[in-house]
């Protein structure tokens, strides 16, 4: 369901997919012919560490619980606890989780994830984006400083954001179809795309 669902977000984007109703029956053919040339694009979807994770009963729990427990069902903004309620969601899950005196703001969790055995695949694989990051990537963002803004005091950089990619979005303390990246609020930059080593 989740390559379907990729599939269909990219071919989407890139306005190779149709949605008038009179070529819904072709979306079926469109999905199997070009799906084998979509995965193969991507290289971390073959990783067998990737694959593993993915499709694990501790990815699926954590999925689970950090859709049924956002803060702000069906808004649009987080509230400023994205760190708060991903790492909630990766302990219930029982993945190593961070803690906040190592990791209070979400821009931070990308080193310290990495101490505790996570893999940045942004760093193994530099083409991976928000969109084609694997179901059950924790997605960590820097964030332009702004005055009124959240800042770390020791460092004056912007909090960053931390999101979880589900088949259908993206959650933390909130749910949206879209990455944080896509707002025109502040600027985020994806730094990390983690996944827990095999």
């Amino acid at each position: 369901m989740s390559w379907i669902f990729l599939f269909i977000q990219i071919a989407s984007a890139n306005g190779n997919l149709s949605c008038n109703s009179n070529y819904i029956p072709s979306v079926a053919s469109q999905v199997s012919s070009l799906l084998p040339t979509i995965v193969s694009d991507f290289p971390w979807m073959r990783d067998p560490g990737v694959i593993a994770y993915t499709q694990s009963d501790k990815a699926k729990k954590m999925l689970i619980y950090a859709t049924n427990n956002r803060a702000a069902v069906g808004a649009q903004n987080s509230l400023g606890k994205c760190n708060l309620y991903v790492v909630k969601a990766v302990a219930h899950a029982g993945l190593p989780a961070w803690t906040g005196a190592t990791a209070y703001y979400a821009y931070q969790v990308k080193d310290e994830a990495k101490k505790l055995g996570y893999r940045n695949l942004l760093e193994e694989f530099p083409e991976i984006t928000e969109r084609t990051a694997p179901v059950g990537a924790i997605l960590v963002y820097s964030s332009e400083a702004k005055p009124n803004g959240c800042k770390d005091p020791k460092t004056n950089l912007g909090c960053g954001h931390i999101e979880i990619k589900t088949d259908l979005g993206y959650v933390s303390d909130y749910f949206d179809r879209r990455p944080v990246s896509d707002s025109t609020r502040t600027k985020f930059k994806l730094t990390a795309v983690l996944v827990p080593k095999a």
